[in-house]
């Protein structure tokens, strides 16, 4: 947010197009761990089989997968919306998504690590699901995200979202908890943060139903257009060796046009999209911001520092 011209850095963080990561963790799975929790209770059996884990663990894996790119190569992409779901495993809190994955406090510190490199950027995390943990497990999670980002941390008490205040004042890290948050006062609720699911592997609904809904969201807090296909267990069934990558192609292929035709006249928020290094969809999703300012330049994917 740091490129962003002086009349968009003047507006709040629902006003302005962030670029989003689905499932922004699974680029680390690991089928040596079991399968998730997250996943249907004949997958867990099967994956938990000595003769039929290995095989079932390998499917998972290949359809979980949402992300190639890990959370640094994410966030020097432009990325600054992140979707966590967050399971504990043996002790230590995992990503979690058909399998484990990265422990989430490493995530963390990669964040931190940037953020202190890029001091006007600004991350929104979002925690949504959560498997095996306890109340006190989500007081340790809260804790060691006020331990990494301390005064980095937008507080619930901060009247408004004004990009250039928030800059001035330090401000980089927005917490969107589903869980219980105790006497913390960093994570801002869910209610602060409306993402309806289309649900569909059919690219036309899914577009349909992006339209529609962003035709009518709330202007007063944050709206993630989930751009995103959903595979079903026919999807799976059908073509168990494929990948969510190729399936998820068409989307990400048509997703240009479609942002091009909608974000023109309606008022999208955080866009969220899977395999976000594998494709152009965050610069030209930051470009909104300048096409609203009719200021005509050129961003260079790689400069996306925005």
């Amino acid at each position: 947010m740091s490129q962003l011209p002086a009349s968009v850095k003047a507006k709040k963080l629902t006003e302005i197009v962030i670029p989003g990561s689905h499932d922004s963790g699974t680029y680390q799975l690991d089928k040596k761990l079991p399968v998730g929790h997250d996943e249907a209770e004949i997958l867990q059996e099967l994956g938990n089989n000595p003769v039929l884990g290995p095989l079932t663990k390998y499917i998972i894996h290949r359809w979980s997968i949402t992300q190639h790119g890990n959370i640094q190569d994410q966030l020097h992409n432009g990325i600054r919306y992140f979707d966590f779901r967050v399971a504990k495993l043996e002790g230590k809190f995992r990503i979690v998504h058909g399998l484990h994955g990265e422990e989430v406090f490493n995530i963390f510190t990669a964040i931190q690590e940037f953020l202190e490199q890029n001091q006007e950027e600004i991350v929104i995390l979002h925690f949504q699901h959560y498997f095996d943990v306890t109340f006190d497990d989500h007081m340790q999670i809260l804790q060691n995200l006020l331990d990494k980002f301390g005064s980095k941390l937008i507080e619930k008490s901060v009247p408004n979202l004004v990009i250039n205040e928030l800059q001035k004042a330090g401000k980089q890290v927005l917490v969107l908890y589903t869980g219980p948050s105790g006497d913390f006062n960093l994570p801002w609720p869910q209610s602060f943060c409306r993402n309806p699911w289309a649900n569909t592997m059919d690219v036309t609904k899914l577009f349909k139903f992006l339209t529609k809904n962003m035709a009518r969201r709330p202007l007063n807090c944050l709206y993630v257009s989930q751009s995103i296909l959903t595979p079903n267990t026919t999807t799976i069934l059908t073509k168990p060796f494929s990948t969510l990558f190729k399936a998820t192609k068409p989307c990400n292929n048509a997703l240009p046009r479609w942002i091009d035709e909608t974000g023109k006249h309606l008022h999208p928020n955080i866009i969220m999209t899977d395999f976000v290094t594998d494709t152009q969809l965050p610069n030209i999703i930051v470009s909104l911001n300048y096409v609203w300012n009719k200021e005509i330049i050129f961003i260079h994917a790689s400069l996306i520092d925005f």
